[in-house]
């Protein structure tokens, strides 16, 4: 054999093994691409809902002096003020805050705990996954009895994932932002990941 002719075998090798190369990187790209943007929208839209829940909330608890209900609510793990008679403005109750010269608002603690309470109880209202299951996901989210745990949060663990359910409040003097532990699990055939992490920052106030 010339030469030249073995040259030009090992240029046609490296040819085709940089087109093989190629093609591979560009399946595994393209499988990995969707992945990554099924995820993105996943935790998106489990954020818009914890930001949606929160400010519903935000309002509530702004509206009613600090509480879910100032007549106590045990599904919210909210104990009430104690008192027998409110005020009510259109489906609002209203705490006694001023007694004589007693004053009665709540600590800003308190009032943040109430809403972590409320986005533990209302948040898998707002959730629903039914578009993604119709494209082939089975999901499993936190099924946890807050009463039954009295809202103890090192108590709100899932099966599927190391890490439990949790909700913090950080109310500051413009906003308020939100930080959730919430496991979700999805599955697809023979691949599965958990999304756990969520935050928000809701542009009102409670302080």
């Amino acid at each position: 054999m010339k030469k030249g002719q073995i040259t030009m075998f090992i240029i046609l090798g490296i040819v085709i093994v940089l087109i093989l190369s190629l093609a591979f990187y560009v399946s595994r790209k393209t499988t990995a691409e969707p992945q990554f943007l099924e995820r993105e929208s996943f935790a998106d839209y489990i954020s818009s809902c914890l930001a949606q829940t929160g400010t519903e909330g935000i309002y509530k608890i702004a509206a009613q002096g600090g509480y879910v209900n100032p007549k106590g609510d045990t599904a919210y793990g909210e104990t009430g003020d104690g008192l027998p008679v409110h005020y009510y403005l259109g489906q609002h109750q209203l705490p006694y805050v001023l007694d004589g010269n007693k004053t009665s608002m709540r600590s800003l603690s308190y009032v943040d705990t109430a809403l972590s309470r409320y986005l533990a109880v209302e948040l898998p209202h707002c959730l629903n996954f039914s578009f993604f299951q119709g494209q082939g996901y089975t999901v499993s989210v936190p099924t946890i009895n807050w009463e039954a745990i009295d809202f103890d949060f090192s108590k709100a663990t899932v099966p599927y994932s190391p890490e439990g359910v949790r909700f913090s409040v950080v109310s500051r003097d413009s906003d308020v932002v939100i930080v959730a532990k919430y496991p979700v699990l999805f599955a697809k055939k023979d691949s599965s990941f958990v999304l756990s992490d969520f935050s928000t920052t809701v542009p009102l106030r409670l302080s």
